[in-house]
Formats: structure tokens, C-alpha cells, sequence
């Protein structure tokens, strides 16, 4: 066998081990946010239900220690991951404008970012760790 076999060869069986293990774990996230991942439904509609619930137009601030803002409704830690940006307790994260429900039916806000932070207007947040107060 040639030397450019083996390489490709190789190379399949490495990408082929990729898709595999990321198809396993991709978007299992133990820990999220400064605050542990709620297991069901019941508790991660806590912010979109209830008495006082969050909708657009409400100012959001980070539940835990800080929060990430992805620029996709999704969780994706992995090799190409979609974190925008940090935003640590208390500090605002900013504006509902909108409320999606995607990644395995979490509930997701896209949010008006305060321009200094980033250079796109909006990233959303999922709801299990944002809080309307401090």
C-alpha cells in the first residue's frame, strides 16, 4: 500500500470517528452557564410561564454567574462552537425581541445586545438561565 493510501485512509477513519463521537455527545452539556442544566421540561419552562413570565420587551439578566450569548438558538460547544460572548452576573444581557423554541424544544431568546459588547446586534439565550431581575 502506498504512502497516499494509508494517509487517506487514515484521515477517513479519523473523520469518521469525529461525526460518530459528535452525533453521541454532540450537545450534551453537563453544565451551562454558571448553573447546572435542568433535566425536564417542567423546569425549564420556569421563565416562560408562571405568574410573571418573560416576553418580549423585558430586560434579561444572567440567573447564575454569568451567561453565554450563542449567535444561534443551539448549544454547540464543540469544534466550531457559537459562543459569542460572556456576560457575567449582574450585569444586563438586554432585550427579548423574540422567544424560539429549537435545540431539542428548549425555549431560546434572541436578545438586542447592547452594541459595545459585540459587533451583532443580537444573540439569543436559553431560558433556564436568564432571570427578568437581579
Amino acid at each position: 500500500m502506498n504512502k497516499g493510501l494509508k494517509i487517506a485512509l487514515i484521515s477517513l477513519g479519523l473523520i469518521t470517528s469525529g461525526v460518530v463521537l459528535f452525533r453521541i455527545f454532540g450537545g450534551k452539556n453537563l453544565e451551562d452557564n454558571g448553573k447546572k442544566v435542568k433535566e425536564t421540561e417542567e423546569q425549564e419552562e420556569e421563565n416562560t410561564t408562571g405568574a410573571n413570565p418573560i416576553v418580549v420587551g423585558n430586560i434579561i439578566y444572567p440567573s447564575g454567574d454569568y451567561v453565554n450569548v450563542r449567535n444561534s438558538a443551539m448549544v454547540n460547544n464543540g469544534f466550531i462552537n457559537n459562543i459569542m460572548l460572556e456576560i457575567q452576573s449582574p450585569n444586563k444581557i438586554g432585550v427579548v425581541e423574540d422567544i424560539v423554541v429549537a435545540d431539542g424544544g428548549h425555549v431560546w431568546y434572541k436578545v438586542q445586545l447592547n452594541e459595545d459588547l459585540t459587533e451583532s446586534m443580537f444573540g439569543y439565550v436559553r431560558s433556564d438561565v436568564v432571570t427578568k431581575s437581579i
